[in-house]
């Protein structure tokens, strides 16, 4: 009855098979640029200890939330 969205798809960009994850992944590294130049500019990122931390914590619930709800993957 549900099985259809357990079935794994592909999204085909000019021919071209990619895995939703992979395009999920680079929309959030997109969107890790655009949160740290931000965070940047408006001098938010001196309250973080580990700043690159944070930004790959960022990119992996970026991640999570487009497959969650953009491209389910």
């Amino acid at each position: 009855m549900g099985s259809e969205s357990l079935i794994p798809t592909e999204v085909d960009l000019t021919g071209l098979y990619f895995v939703p994850l992979l395009i999920n992944f680079g929309l959030a590294i997109i969107l890790t640029f655009l949160t740290a130049f931000l965070l940047n500019h408006y001098r938010l990122s001196r309250y973080f200890m580990f700043p690159h931390l944070v930004m790959a914590a960022m990119a992996t619930i970026y991640t999570v939330l487009l497959s969650l709800w953009v491209i389910p993957a």
